[in-house]
């Protein structure tokens, strides 16, 4: 019961994080990443238990669950910032994107 409990709080965690951490244009389709890993998570877990020995199966969610735990520490925190609504343009790809638009532009006045 608390495993089943513990689990549905980090499913909950994750989707509030997924939603805040990623800008709108993109937003569904990270949540839809998400739950789509986690499914396959789901369908792969009775293979590794009848893999072997037990301890794999142990082994595997321990380093699983551990690499869960922490990787949210790398991540930057939300609270009281906007929510972003648009990918963050490298400069690079600004001047490409610029020098295109002024190709257009160029040949619509020829």
């Amino acid at each position: 019961m608390a495993a089943r409990m513990s689990m549905n709080l980090g499913w909950n965690a994750m989707t509030l994080f997924v939603a805040e951490l990623y800008p709108t244009v993109v937003r569904n389709i990270s949540i839809g990443y998400c739950n789509t890993t986690a499914r396959l998570g789901g369908i792969i877990a009775p293979y590794i238990l009848s893999a072997g020995e037990p301890y794999v199966f142990f082994l595997v969610i321990g380093v699983a669950m551990t690499m869960t735990f922490i990787s949210p520490l790398f991540l930057r925190e939300t609270r009281g910032r906007p929510l972003e609504d648009e990918l963050p343009v490298s400069p690079r790809k600004m001047k490409s994107t610029l020098a295109q638009a002024d190709q257009k532009e160029l040949q619509t006045m020829m």
